[in-house]
């Protein structure tokens, strides 16, 4: 074999290799790390966001909510700061453009939810939550372990990332 043939041969197996470890990449995908998120101050009861959505959400436990034992609909009301049918009406249940569940076994979850640009703010092109959930012991029902949001800018509006936990648009 000559020696163009041999370092065709190893360019080629080369970007075989490459190509087939970013097939295998797609598919046992994983979520963007946490770092990357702003985190929610889940901790803090004296943000009103934060204590609705614990209260309402205890009382839809308490009642057996089904939608709260499916990580899907529970991190799709969490993004969207709680909704008594457990998805948010403007994101469609059924749509996995906009929602991604992690599963990284039976009883851990992790949801991205890609919402719309936040009403009022147009420096705003996309927001993104991550909410991280454990399945509960006693009841089945999913919890909140974590969660954060990002965002990007239109065009020309800030931020030298496309996703950002750091810059605010302007």
């Amino acid at each position: 074999m000559t020696r163009r043939k041999k370092l065709f041969l190893k360019i080629f197996t080369a970007v075989g290799a490459l190509a087939l470890a970013w097939l295998i990449s797609l598919l046992v995908a994983e979520p963007t790390p946490r770092v990357f998120y702003s985190p929610w101050d889940l901790e803090n009861a004296e943000y009103e966001r934060v204590s609705v959505i614990r209260r309402e959400y205890a009382e839809k436990r308490r009642a057996n909510a089904a939608w709260t034992r499916n990580p899907f609909e529970v991190g799709v009301w969490m993004s969207r700061g709680g909704n008594s049918d457990g998805c948010a009406a403007e994101i469609e249940c059924s749509d996995p453009t906009k929602v991604k569940v992690y599963r990284s076994d039976e009883n851990h979850a992790t949801v991205i939810v890609l919402a719309d640009p936040l009403v009022g703010d147009d420096s705003v092109a996309g927001v993104e939550d991550r909410i991280d959930l454990r399945r509960a012991a006693d009841d089945g029902a999913w919890e909140v372990e974590w969660g954060g949001s990002r965002w990007h800018c239109h065009e020309g509006r800030g931020g030298l990332f496309y996703w950002s936990r750091f810059e605010l648009c302007s």
